[in-house]
């Protein structure tokens, strides 16, 4: 790893696209958010475009910026979901930093060999040209802080020459920082309000090659950081309040280090791997935490991290030592680190470098991480909270024990994932619910609206059922009012069915029959009817990579269901023992659940929470059912449907610690089969025993069959 400084206009290295999607932990100055993107890497294009190259993208996931290489030349440009990739630049513009929401970009436009201008976009305001120094003829723009107000950079001062970092704000325009007596300087990167930047500076009036970092404050102008011996600084990143520096300089042997600067210290060695080169390149807000590169006494480099209470310490290693199994893991740069210093986000290769790369998210808690509890442990007091709300595992109350380590590895693929689990989860609830109503609604049993007696009598009936295989139990009846008949009922289920429980569902149904006859053995009927579910307690789970492992996260949450349908269809008496019909239904059916909170645990590193919400859905049903009487006292029954959800919404937000909100990705359009058998043997004129099989099977919604006993008592 080189110690390379510029000298002029450059085109910035270009940073993976698989880097791109731990998005909010790329820039050192945007400390508005604490989480990254769970999108997989997303390739940005537009079709006159010949090839995209991004660069940066927003704290809080939304915006992606970057370079486009299009026939007319380079051009700068913007991504967001809604929008899609917009151009922000005239020809030649590249974009170089953003800030933490995404609505500033900074960048330069080239205007040839060795000239450019630095620009600022809004939405608003387009594109700015911030001009130059003096009368020099050419700027660019390398940073902005979090707020967007301030843009940091290098201009020409005087025509090609003089070399000066650059502050630039509405009210104050381009300033001119100086340097530290050399002949050039360059600011790299802002504090969360711009009020101090950093950079590197020319130190020596006679010796180019003398280089060193600096701090910059309206009060103080530009502040020799110095060096660890040698000649070469270079400042690469700075805390949030500014007051914690930190990148690379030469030691007196000319060997590269990672260096930590306070006012109080100075310039710090972090020391190294135990190789010869080490470079800090991210710094937390409150600057306690560290990141960056080091070789290891074998050649090999690694990312670290670095704490005062632990030195600086390989990634991969800590991680270990926590308990995840690293195995087929590394790491090869390390791209952002979150506000609180919690997250780290980066590259890596799952089974080698010659792999394909990914991203990866690591969340590693320790003392240095988690607020101080208030008051003090040694107070008998409650856990301290986290930043993102929830207990954290902070000090026990009534001692001064840390807290244990939590630390986790996974990729922002596979949190999606797990998301995208949720939501078929919750696409499963709603379609298992039709099984557990069906018995409710009658569907096994023979009409008699017509008129006609039918093997459950000519007036009506109430029934218990109970059934294993999902517990559940209830009561139903059904009044034949000819041409009318009302069945109703009421049900509590208790099922487990993939990464989901449901537990304490009470359950009402309803339906209202209308039968006109058009022969002795032919005739249509209508029915509308539905059922409601106002208060069940359900669990759903999730599981994502753990390093070489996998984690689950599970919690609890209230939720109410109703469907809504209407049917048409036509029944047929072939004989007077079988009975057929057939219909159509379309209903509409909704979920609502309650808030739902993962607990942060070992076993769970990036929990998860999700705020109260909804999922709605159409659903059309296409039913056949066979009743056949084989005696005067045993009956039996067969009927199935074939369900088709669509127009599927799904409202929930899985917001997940380090990775943001997800919105999980199912399909809108759901299909499963809604079946089921019964058999009744007629005890007395007035009793009635059956036995009965029923279910719902398909892929979108998973499998459930259900055996019970109904028992029926005629009037």
């Amino acid at each position: 790893m080189a110690f390379v400084l510029p000298t002029r206009p450059h085109t910035r290295p270009r940073r993976s696209l698989v880097a791109l999607a731990a998005s909010a932990l790329l820039s050192p100055s945007t400390y508005a958010a604490d989480s990254v993107s769970a999108e997989t890497p997303i390739f940005f294009s537009l079709p006159q475009a010949n090839a995209t190259n991004s660069v940066s993208m927003s704290a809080d996931g939304s915006t992606v910026i970057g370079t486009l290489t299009t026939p007319a030349g380079l051009r700068a440009f913007r991504w967001t979901n809604p929008t899609g990739v917009q151009i922000i630049s005239d020809v030649g513009g590249e974009a170089a930093a953003v800030n933490a929401d995404g609505s500033v970009v900074v960048g330069y436009v080239r205007t040839g060999y060795n000239t450019s201008y630095a620009f600022r976009w809004t939405a608003d305001g387009g594109t700015q040209n911030l001009g130059s120094l003096g009368s020099g003829v050419s700027s660019n723009a390398f940073g902005v802080s979090a707020d967007g107000t301030t843009v940091v950079g290098g201009s020409l001062a005087k025509g090609m020459s003089e070399q000066r970092a650059f502050r630039w704000t509405a009210a104050s325009g381009m300033t001119n920082l100086g340097t530290l007596g050399g002949d050039a300087s360059y600011a790299i990167s802002a504090n969360a309000n711009g009020s101090v930047v950093v950079g590197w500076s020319g130190a020596s009036a006679t010796d180019a090659s003398v280089i060193h970092a600096f701090r910059w404050t309206a009060p103080t102008g530009m502040q020799d950081l110095g060096t660890l011996g040698g000649t070469l600084s270079n400042a690469k990143a700075v805390s949030a309040d500014g007051n914690v520096v930190a990148g690379m300089a030469n030691t007196a042997s000319n060997a590269q280090r990672a260096f930590r600067w306070t006012s109080a210290t100075g310039l710090v060695d972090l020391g190294t791997l135990g190789g010869p080169l080490s470079v800090a390149t991210l710094v937390s807000a409150n600057g306690a935490v560290v990141v960056g590169g080091s070789y290891t006494a074998q050649g090999e480099m690694r990312m670290f991290r670095w704490t005062n209470a632990t030195g600086m310490q390989d990634l991969l290693t800590l991680l270990s030592n926590a308990g995840v199994s690293t195995s087929g893991i590394s790491l090869s740069t390390v791209s952002g680190l979150s506000a609180n210093g919690q997250y780290i986000a980066g590259d890596g290769f799952r089974s080698g470098p010659n792999s394909t790369p990914q991203v990866y998210v690591i969340r590693y808690l320790d003392a240095t991480v988690l607020p101080k509890p208030d008051p003090d442990p040694a107070t008998p007091e409650t856990p301290s909270t986290k930043p993102d709300g929830g207990t954290s595992p902070g000090t026990s109350p009534g001692t001064t024990t840390p807290p244990p380590v939590i630390a986790g590895i996974t990729t922002p693929a596979s949190v999606q994932a797990s998301a995208d689990q949720m939501g078929r989860a919750r696409q499963g609830v709603m379609g298992q619910m039709h099984g557990f109503a069906d018995q409710m609604l009658g569907e096994g049993q023979m009409s008699s609206a017509s008129g006609t007696s039918g093997a459950s009598g000519p007036t009506g009936g109430v029934a218990a059922f109970g059934a294993v295989g999902s517990l559940a139990a209830g009561i139903t009846g059904h009044l034949n009012l000819a041409p009318f008949e009302i069945v109703a009922g009421v049900g509590y289920a208790s099922e487990t069915y993939g990464d989901t429980q449901m537990k304490g569902a009470f359950t009402a149904a309803l339906k209202l029959r209308y039968e006109h006859r058009l022969g002795e053995r032919f005739g249509w009927f209508g029915e509308i009817g539905g059922f409601y579910s106002p208060d069940s307690n359900y669990r759903f789970s999730r599981n994502y990579a753990n390093g070489a492992g996998t984690a689950t996260g599970s919690a609890n949450a209230s939720g109410r269901q109703a469907y809504g349908f209407a049917r048409l269809g036509m029944r047929i008496d072939a004989t007077d023992s079988d009975q057929f019909s057939q219909s159509i239904e379309l209903g509409r059916q909704v979920m609502r659940t309650s808030t739902y909170s993962e607990v942060l645990s070992p076993g769970n590193p990036f929990e998860a929470s999700m705020g109260a919400s909804s999922s709605t859905m159409n659903v059309l049903k296409i039913r056949e059912k066979w009743v056949h009487a084989f005696t005067s006292s045993i009956d039996a029954a067969l009927w199935g449907a074939w369900a088709h959800g669509f127009n599927y919404r799904d409202g929930s937000q899985l917001n997940v610690g380090g990775i943001g909100s997800l919105t999980p990705q199912v399909s809108s359009r759901l299909n499963w089969l809604e079946y089921g058998a019964r058999v009744g043997y007629l005890m007395t004129k007035k009793a009635k025993v059956s036995a009965f099989v029923n279910g719902v099977a398909g892929g979108d919604v998973g499998s459930r069959t259900h055996v019970g006993v109904n028992l029926e008592m005629f009037f």
